[in-house]
C-alpha cells in the first residue's frame, strides 16, 4: 500500500520532527529525520492490506513530498 504525505513546513524535512500519517488501522506518528528529500521513502512494517490466505499484513510505504517555500528576491 502507498500513500503521499506532504510535509507542509520545510523546516521538518530540514531538522527533522513528527508527522501524523493515515494507515488502516488509524493515524500514527512517524519520524521525519533531518535532511529529508523530496520522493524519500518510508516503509511501516505490518501496517499495509491484509495478505490474501493469510494472518500477516503487508507494509505501507509512505513516499514525503516536501513543500519549500520560494524566496522572492528584490
Amino acid at each position: 500500500m502507498y500513500t503521499r504525505t506532504k510535509i507542509g513546513n520545510g523546516l521538518r524535512a530540514i531538522l527533522g520532527g513528527t508527522i501524523q500519517v493515515p494507515t488502516l488501522t488509524g493515524d500514527v506518528v512517524l519520524k521525519v529525520r533531518s535532511g529529508t528529500q523530496p520522493g524519500q521513502k518510508v516503509v511501516l512494517k505490518k501496517k499495509g492490506i491484509k495478505i490474501r490466505n493469510s494472518y500477516s499484513f503487508g507494509d505501507q510505504y509512505v513516499h514525503f513530498n516536501v513543500s519549500i517555500p520560494s524566496v522572492h528576491g528584490e
